[in-house]
């Protein structure tokens, strides 16, 4: 089994934390989604606005998805009872199974966010075209920045520092 970067638990929590609040049974893949964009000191946003999405049109996409899903009444904690959907499950296996294959050793939030094109379903697809990103212009912004393997929890650290840092003085 594949471990999890710093940035997914982080992600995963936040996710739940959100589901949590709105009193969702379960995790759902447009709260990871959502939980990922949110992150100012994460990577994905700049992703997604390198790659021509347009983040404030995503926030709201997902946002209308969440204010959809069911809500669970009771007294008794909902934390206590919050467990991942099976779209969520299959695209953290699909995530674990592309960073296998770009050799990786962690699963980092790009693995996770190239799973949610991939085993997009429900819906993630119709969030993506709102926002106009797809999987292409996804992969192409992550090929200019990630230079290098995840070989520890913390590949950001790694990635591309110029990049995400330098500033054009000329």
């Amino acid at each position: 089994t594949q471990k999890f970067t710093k940035k997914t638990l982080e992600g995963l929590q936040a996710a739940q934390s959100l589901a949590s609040e709105r009193r969702h049974a379960q995790i759902e893949p447009e709260h990871v989604l959502y939980a990922l964009i949110e992150d100012t000191e994460g990577f994905i946003p700049s992703l997604f606005t390198r790659a021509g999405a347009d983040l404030q049109t995503l926030r709201t996409a997902i946002a209308d998805v969440l204010q959809k899903l069911p809500t669970v009444n009771g007294s008794s904690r909902i934390d206590d009872n919050i467990y991942l959907s099976p779209a969520l499950n299959r695209i953290l296996q699909q995530a674990e199974k592309i960073a296998t294959s770009m050799q990786d050793e962690y699963v980092s939030v790009e693995h996770v966010v190239l799973a949610m094109f991939d085993e997009a379903s429900g819906n993630l697809p119709k969030i993506f075209r709102a926002a106009n990103i797809d999987k292409e212009k996804f992969l192409a912004e992550l090929k200019k920045v990630k230079t290098a393997r995840v070989t520890s929890d913390d590949p950001e650290s790694t990635y591309d520092a110029l990049n995400k840092y330098g500033f054009n003085l000329i």
